[in-house]
């Protein structure tokens, strides 16, 4: 339970606190400095961190305010879903997450900067993950940067789990599919990959979704098992199903603006209580008409 800027745990387990942090990569060393900060108490006291702590409550000071660091954009991000650790945004497609210079303008960092302003929040901007420019969706941000590494590391681990939807030229012959095949960079013309047996292996599983023959489009659900660079544009490309008006590697489409690909959903646990949570991205208005039932 979050109250004000402490976060209060309740604890069932049989474990000291060294354990119990070490479970949700919260740093020890940074815990005794709070400890010494009276930043963090064991039932309101000072403890160690060897102490059990099984039906203890342990309360940790993890919300500090910060300064927002990002320049804020003209208008503000389109929450998807917020809680006390995280912000998820709907990403529209054609603008970058960041800039290098943070007071530079026209990101989607910019945008979430002004939701900090205009809600009165003082967060630093930490996107977990990235997308492409192009491509539209969930975006997650993380409010502290004590929990920060429990985000990474559950990114890292595959448990936070990212559903894209690929609207492709092409009748898909399949009702689901397993691509793998490894990516490298394409040496001969820079900013794009390309599929090789010398390049990191990569798994994307893929269903079939919705045909329309009248348009030969398919819509695909696509599931990341791992993420790399271009990762879905290059596996339906390599089914013969690219992704309309991917630049690089898909098939222009006159009727629609929008290139393809969404990151339609985001479903992860929340730190400390386990809770499955979810959010789900808002369509570009050019392709809701083919993803409707």
């Amino acid at each position: 339970m979050i109250e004000e800027k402490w976060c209060h745990i309740e604890c069932e387990e049989d474990c000291t606190v060294e354990q119990f942090l070490e479970k949700w990569h919260l740093p020890v060393k940074r815990m005794n400095q709070m400890i010494q900060e009276k930043k963090a108490l064991l039932d309101g006291n000072r403890f160690m961190v060897k102490q059990n702590m099984k039906g203890k409550k342990l309360s940790l000071l993890l919300f500090e305010e910060e300064e927002i660091d990002f320049a804020c954009a003209p208008v503000a991000a389109e929450v998807l879903y917020e809680d006390d650790f995280v912000l998820v945004v709907n990403k529209p497609g054609g603008i970058i997450i960041h800039e290098d210079d943070k007071n530079k303008q026209g990101t989607l960092n910019n945008q979430v900067a002004e939701y900090y302003r205009r809600t009165h929040q003082k967060h630093a901007v930490r996107p977990v993950h990235r997308l492409d420019k192009q491509t539209s969706g969930c975006v997650m941000y993380c409010k502290s940067r004590w929990i920060q590494p429990y985000f990474d590391a559950a990114m890292e681990r595959k448990d936070i789990h990212r559903i894209y939807l690929a609207f492709v030229q092409g009748l898909a012959s399949f009702k689901t599919k397993d691509v793998q095949l490894a990516i490298g960079k394409d040496r001969h013309e820079n900013g794009k990959m390309r599929v090789s047996k010398t390049g990191k292996p990569a798994l994307t599983h893929i269903r079939t979704l919705k045909r329309i023959p009248e348009y030969n489009l398919s819509v695909l659900e696509c599931v990341l098992d791992t993420g790399r660079t271009h990762q879905i544009r290059l596996h339906v490309s390599s089914l013969n199903l690219p992704i309309i008006n991917d630049e690089l590697y898909g098939a222009a489409r006159k009727e629609i603006q929008s290139m393809g690909l969404c990151a339609w959903k985001l479903e992860w646990a929340t730190p400390f209580t386990n809770q499955k949570q979810c959010a789900v991205a808002s369509l570009p208005d050019d392709l809701k008409p083919f993803a409707g039932k």
